[in-house]
């Protein structure tokens, strides 16, 4: 049930993500699901979410190098560091999760893409800054929200939810 919950979460990432890209607004959707992933469940569902979604948008959008599940196996990294820290709880602090992650998708990404040419230079103008920023700010925002949402429909299906990482986290503090 964790597997066709992960898909229909990636799939529906997916479409957000890329019409809210045709609006210019380039959030990273899917790695917030591998986030979600990641931390609910393991490392290794973060993994198998960041191949799977990584590929679904260099598929899509006809990418001839597939950086992108690279991309989000640093997101996977992040997530575990952010697990393994005990930055999930409360709540807010995954807002300041979900204002790095459109950077680490969009350097990581940038930067493999570099790697791939004789020059790397790394120059990004002041409008693609600007825009890193909103989408920072606005997935901020959503990034907290998606986990109440996913962590819903989670426990009706009685699968592993963000919420129970963080009681399980705290069970074993009091101990």
């Amino acid at each position: 049930m964790t597997i066709l919950y992960l898909l229909l979460g990636i799939i529906v990432a997916a479409f957000c993500e890329f019409v809210l890209g045709n609006w210019r607004l380039p959030l990273p959707l899917i790695a917030n699901v591998v986030f979600y992933i990641t931390v609910a469940n393991s490392y290794r569902m973060g993994v198998f979410a960041a191949f799977l979604g990584g590929m679904t948008l260099d598929l899509v959008y006809m990418r001839h190098a597939f950086f992108t599940p690279a991309a989000m196996f640093i997101v996977v990294l992040a997530a575990f560091y952010w697990k393994k820290e005990r930055l999930t709880s409360p709540l807010i602090f995954n807002a300041v999760f979900g204002f790095i992650l459109p950077a680490i998708m969009m350097f990581s990404t940038r930067i493999m893409q570099e790697c791939t040419r004789a020059a790397i230079k790394l120059e990004f103008s002041g409008e693609r800054i600007s825009e890193l920023i909103l989408a920072g700010a606005v997935n901020a925002v959503i990034l907290p929200v998606m986990i109440i949402i996913f962590d819903l429909i989670a426990n009706k299906l009685e699968i592993n939810t963000f919420s129970g990482w963080i009681l399980r986290q705290k069970n074993e503090d009091a101990e």
